[in-house]
């Protein structure tokens, strides 16, 4: 067998023969096939137009000139480790809800929606921050919506739970002794955070 590569316009084909010792003439052996990795090679390629002079005026739409070039995609690129990182602050209402159910679970055992949704931070102050890692420990006081669990409770019969709980909470701040709760919170390197809270 002997293959032959061969032009046809601007097309590669290749075929086999099979060639006979014996003084015959060689014959087709394989239907010629066309070389699909070699056609992109073959095919012209189109002139880049070239680049302007400073001060030339833009080409007009009667005048001749090579088409322009297809604009590349956008390709995404990730940010920078030091945006990453984030910046979280003590502050940040998402970062005091987190902060806040924390605790909760931690000291009663499970989250109360109900009571989670009647604190409000009173005033939140940052303690220290680690700059090795960039995470603060954040002190914040709480008051809890004395009117909101009242109008929550305003059709219940016996023990009013929530109204209790804010009568509490309400009387340690005005004994200037307010409900405390001191969190740590990092950012996680993706964007987020982590609270971690912290014993008094």
């Amino acid at each position: 067998m002997t293959g032959h590569l061969w032009l046809n316009d601007n097309v590669w084909m290749y075929d086999e023969h099979q060639v006979f010792k014996d003084g015959r003439p060689a014959k087709l052996a394989t239907p010629p096939v066309i070389c699909e990795s070699t056609i992109a090679l073959a095919a012209p390629v189109p002139a880049m137009p070239p680049n302007p002079a400073p001060n030339s005026a833009p080409a007009s739409a009667d005048s001749p000139t090579a088409p322009a070039a297809p604009a590349a995609p956008a390709v995404p690129v990730a940010p920078p480790p030091s945006a990453m990182s984030g910046n979280v602050s003590c502050d940040d209402p998402e970062v005091l809800s987190v902060a806040l159910k924390v605790h909760l679970n931690a000291t009663m055992g499970h989250i109360d929606n109900s009571i989670v949704d009647l604190m409000e931070p009173d005033h939140v102050q940052a303690m220290g921050i680690r700059n090795n890692d960039g995470s603060k420990i954040c002190q914040a006081h709480y008051l809890c919506n004395m009117d909101r669990a009242k109008q929550i409770e305003k059709n219940l019969l016996g023990q009013h739970p929530l109204t209790q709980f804010c009568y509490h909470v309400n009387q340690l701040s005005e004994a200037g002794n307010p409900y405390t709760i001191m969190f740590k919170v990092a950012p996680d390197g993706e964007g987020g955070f982590v609270v971690n809270t912290l014993v008094r």
